[in-house]
């Protein structure tokens, strides 16, 4: 199947909530600050989309009124009244910040909301005691950098901090480690392993003077032993009779060309001998019938910029080809089997739109190396 980013919307989120033995990602957003709160919401949902993950929002503030201590630090809470309000007014402000965020699409509605008041540390510890991923401001007010400072030096948890600027809309296309090998960078990197094995890249900046190819070597097994686990998965799923979508670029497009497929998420129905229905998704412009690129979600390009696109061209059509189920041979590899589908999906958007560009002959996608060690991984190391 090939998707041209248009139908990529948010599938929808879920409440943060402890899972049965572990089975989901939770992320939870800290708001202590009203500046910092829509950044926040957006990163959290980003990366608890990026993994089937769980969201959920807590407003984090300071409340004299519940806090136990010293005369000087209830002068300072109060005299923040002056200029940012009651710590009441700064929920409310914060509260509907995130209601405005949780209406504006539809998959956002489970996205889960608490409020902890009081003491700083012991609401992110309290907060943060199921997470799996903690976001959290920067920078902001007062109770801003006290919940930062406690979640890098106190929470344990892992953590993710929105940057100064707005990057780019998928912000696991390029990750980069600070890597040293030692106990606190390997808890590091397995608390982060589902986010590094949805990364499109990552790249070990080793500070330290040892062998760089052991330190690929011991970043590589992580990834190969996620994408090992995914595939078996899969197959289990195959063989219980589900049907599963697959996009198998990687990535998306704006509808005029064909990326290669990478082979590893077709080693399922390889492995189970299960058939593959290649299909081709093309959206052209009702009137004229040409291809349209209003609802291309590539690049730099939001969510709510792709929506606003849509709405505001004219009635577009959207056309499925479905081809003739692909049957895996015996001992056949998954490269070829790949190459098979491809071809398949390839005529298919050609069909559509003859100037369609296509991948070279026998080309496939640069992850098939996650299951085998094979070359072409999308994982480096770089020492300084």
């Amino acid at each position: 199947m090939t998707e041209d980013k248009s139908g990529r919307g948010s599938p929808g989120l879920r409440e943060a909530a402890p899972q049965p033995g572990g089975s989901a990602s939770n992320v939870v957003v800290l708001l202590p600050d009203q500046v910092t709160a829509r950044a926040c919401l957006d990163l959290g949902e980003a990366a608890a989309l990026a993994v089937g993950g769980a969201m959920r929002a807590v407003h984090i503030g300071a409340d004299p009124m519940a806090m136990l201590g010293s005369a000087e630090e209830m002068d300072i809470q109060l005299l923040r009244e002056a200029s940012e309000g009651t710590a009441n007014e700064r929920l409310a402000r914060i509260r509907g910040i995130f209601e405005d965020w949780r209406r504006e699409a539809p998959g956002r509605s489970q996205a889960g909301w608490r409020d902890c008041s009081g003491e700083i540390d012991r609401c992110v510890a309290a907060e943060c005691a199921d997470a799996d991923l903690v976001v959290a401001p920067r920078t902001g007010n007062l109770d801003a950098r006290d919940v930062v400072h406690a979640v890098l030096f106190q929470s344990h948890r892992l953590a993710l901090l929105p940057p100064y600027r707005p990057g780019p809309a998928d912000f696991l296309r390029h990750v980069v480690i600070g890597w040293k090998p030692d106990d606190h960078a390997r808890r590091g990197v397995q608390a982060a392993k589902p986010w590094l094995a949805a990364a499109a890249r990552v790249t070990a900046v080793c500070v330290n003077d040892g062998s760089t190819d052991d330190t690929l070597t011991e970043l590589l097994a992580l990834r190969r032993a996620d994408a090992r686990r995914i595939m078996h998965y899969l197959s289990d799923c195959l063989r219980d009779g589900a049907i599963i979508t697959v996009f198998p670029e990687g990535t998306t497009t704006d509808g005029r060309s064909l990326l290669p497929f990478h082979a590893n998420l077709l080693q399922a129905p390889v492995t189970t001998g299960k058939p593959v229905q290649p299909l081709c998704l093309f959206y052209a412009d009702e009137a004229s019938g040409r291809h349209t690129m209003a609802p291309a979600y590539i690049g730099e390009t939001s969510l709510i910029e792709s929506i606003d696109m849509i709405l505001r061209a004219p009635p577009m059509t959207v056309r499925l080809s479905v081809g003739a189920p692909q049957y895996p041979q015996e001992g056949q590899h998954r490269r070829a089997f790949a190459l098979g589908a491809q071809k398949a999906v390839g005529e298919a958007l050609q069909a559509f739109l003859p100037e369609a560009v296509l991948p070279a002959n026998g080309s496939v996608g640069s992850r098939d190396a996650a299951f085998d060690g094979e070359a072409g991984d999308s994982a480096e190391a770089v020492r300084i």
